[in-house]
């Protein structure tokens, strides 16, 4: 289009919303070893918020009691309470060398965890829209040598 002056870029405010957590997310703190410039690449910078790709009002994150937690947003204005969708097997804080959990969901209804304790879990979630809730059931898991 010979007519076509650009994008323009908006100044309204972007939306921020706040909502009190029971357990704190499971942050990763970097050891005194850590501190190389790929190690701030990899984890000085983390968003422990994980997007469902499949349900994009839906985000995840891993608290430090080893649940996974999914937070809703509602009407683009407010955020539901966190809910525990899925608890870790496995003892985070036992774990002195552990990374950052992550989520990647492959699927409408298939997730892989990583705990960052260098285990793996394959896992089906069935539908994870909001108007269904169904238990989270572990089909395969691997522990990795770290």
């Amino acid at each position: 289009d010979p007519r076509f002056e650009g994008y323009k870029l908006s100044l309204e405010p972007l939306a921020c919303y706040q909502v009190g957590l029971d357990s704190p997310v499971a942050e990763v703190k970097l050891r005194d070893d850590q501190y190389t410039l790929e190690h701030m690449r990899a984890f000085g910078m983390y968003n422990y918020l994980h997007l469902d790709s499949w349900y994009q009002d839906n985000v995840y994150y891993v608290d430090q009691l080893g649940r996974v937690m999914n937070l809703s947003v509602t009407l683009d204005t407010a955020l539901k309470k966190p809910r525990e969708v899925f608890r870790l097997p496995t003892d985070l804080i036992a774990c002195d060398n552990r990374l950052c959990a992550s989520l990647h969901f492959t699927s409408s209804t298939w997730v892989t965890l990583s705990d960052g304790t260098g285990r793996l879990y394959l896992i089906h979630t069935g539908k994870r829209d909001d108007s269904s809730y169904e238990k989270w059931e572990i089909l395969f898991s691997e522990e990795f040598e770290t």
